[in-house]
């Protein structure tokens, strides 16, 4: 079983389509021109749990929205909620956090920040529920604080009279030292500079969601307030992993074992090349990106109003399995889950060579991604039961979660990718294929593309990389050569459709 066969068992997707007899696959070639590719829409209701999907259904249609933006600012506000409080465990060696950046692409005007505030306002009334033990851990802190300073202040008197004794001098005892700063229990945290996410979580360990309603400007701000030093940490945060950051301001570096840190944010499609041209450090790979088309319009008075306090109440409900980060909920897969995962696994490391450039990062880090989309969508089926909670992924799960990712979020991904701008592997892909284009091509050898294609400024070994990828795109396909005397080239037979594609673009 494949990666393929899982995501189309899963939402009922055709994975691979035909555009004749003869076996070519579908030629979708718009990435090459810096244009949008097709997207799918996301399949709701095969994906989601009922009373989720028409939560998530029924606010799009009020707001006039995609629904793809609900449901990731819904998916946004789990992993704030989460973070390194759920732990997806695969193996004994391998747990990944209930942590997820959510990228949502659209022009102005597209419905993007309504349909993002449906979550966003639920996740800020689970918030509010949370701070309300804040007065009596203030109370408690405050206490600390003064038992502090009076340790301080009696052994300052014994430093004081063993200095008149000529005596050395005591240490400090350990309650001397002061607490860290009262920080108020947070899930929801806007623009903000490492350093004050770092001290939000420092005191909500269990991480938070950053939410911002243009995602550029937030990435762009890594480099521009700390001379990029700071990149590793914001990267480190996907992971949930350890930071050290120092500044002039601090006597001593603030040191977290953990920053567990979501993201929910748009972004509009003309500003997709500068956030993510160059971002080769693997910035982009942990996005999960949504780019739909737009709804047809519904008139006001057909709309419906959705149910987002019963909705408010399964994402309490969700709020109280949580735990903590050290003693997180963990989460594992029943035996069938484990096989189906594993299967999963092993197709997607066989495919991953096929990848190239931003891609390439971005399908790298699919099965972590499907770990924490299978743990998010197990929580949210929990969160309509009325039982005890259970801490076992089944198959099914996991095979919603691969076809989430596979057959909805990978091209999204590609579409993304296709307008952020060129690697240079891709730029020699495209270099080929508009050769072909050019010269009307119905077949090519090793030695055409190495000598006229390229004009002899790439290896042999370069041109094969490239031929490997052209028919891994299905513009091209192998030719059986006679034998002839001395080294033979390398022969393709070229997709009739690469033509059709060339002429839609000329």
């Amino acid at each position: 079983m494949n990666g393929a066969t899982i995501a189309k068992a899963a939402i009922g997707a055709t994975a691979y389509t035909w555009v004749d007899p003869e076996g070519w696959p579908d030629l979708d070639l718009h990435w090459l021109y810096g244009e949008r590719s097709a997207v799918p829409p996301l399949p709701t209701r095969q994906i989601f749990p009922e009373a989720t999907a028409n939560w998530i259904e029924i606010t799009s249609e009020s707001v006039g929205a995609p629904a793809d933006y609900v449901a990731i600012g819904l998916l946004g506000v789990l992993a704030g909620m989460s973070g390194a409080g759920v732990m997806i465990q695969a193996t004994s060696e391998w747990r990944e956090p209930l942590v997820l950046w959510m990228a949502a692409i659209g022009a102005p005007s597209t419905g993007k920040t309504p349909a993002l505030s449906a979550a966003r306002r639920i996740i800020e009334v689970i918030e509010t529920d949370a701070q309300a033990g804040d007065d009596e851990r203030r109370r408690e802190h405050q206490a600390r604080e003064a038992s502090a300073k009076l340790a301080r202040e009696a052994w300052l008197d014994e430093v004081e009279t063993a200095h008149k004794n000529g005596s050395p001098a005591p240490l400090p005892p350990a309650d001397a030292k002061a607490p860290s700063p009262f920080v108020p229990t947070q899930m929801l945290i806007g623009d903000a500079t490492l350093e004050s996410i770092a001290d939000v979580v420092e005191g909500n360990p269990r991480g938070v969601v950053s939410w911002h309603d243009e995602l550029a400007g937030w990435l762009q701000s890594f480099s521009r307030y700390s001379s990029g030093s700071n990149r590793p940490a914001w990267l480190e945060s996907w992971s949930a992993g350890p930071v050290r950051i120092n500044r002039k301001s601090r006597a001593e570096p603030l040191q977290l074992r953990k920053l567990p840190l979501s993201v929910v944010g748009t972004i509009q499609p003309d500003r997709l090349r500068e956030a993510l041209t160059g971002a080769d450090d693997g910035l982009p790979a942990r996005f999960l990106y949504t780019w739909p088309d737009a709804p047809a319009f519904k008139p006001l008075v057909a709309r419906r109003a959705p149910q987002s306090e019963a909705m408010l109440g399964r994402l309490r409900r969700v709020a109280a399995m949580v735990g903590t980060a050290d003693q997180p909920l963990t989460l594992g897969f029943l035996p069938d889950a484990f096989s189906l995962f594993d299967a999963f696994a092993s197709d997607h490391h066989a495919d991953a060579a096929d990848h190239i450039g931003l891609a390439s990062g971005w399908y790298g880090k699919g099965p972590g991604t499907v770990l924490r989309l299978a743990g998010a969508l197990h929580l949210l089926r929990e969160s309509e039961g009325t039982g005890a909670v259970g801490t076992w992924i089944d198959a099914d799960t996991v095979r919603l979660a691969a076809g989430l990712w596979g057959d909805y979020l990978l091209p999204h991904a590609m579409a993304a990718f296709s307008v952020a701008g060129l690697s240079e592997k891709e730029r020699r892909l495209r270099r080929a294929v508009m050769w072909m284009q050019r010269h009307h091509s119905t077949s090519v050898t090793g030695r055409q593309l190495h000598q006229e294609a390229f004009a002899r400024s790439l290896s042999t070994d370069e041109v094969a990389e490239v031929a490997k990828h052209m028919e891994t795109a299905g513009v091209i396909r192998s030719t059986k050569r006679p034998a002839s005397i001395g080294r033979p080239s390398s022969a393709w037979t070229v997709n009739p459709a690469l033509h059709m594609e060339g002429q839609s673009n000329a």
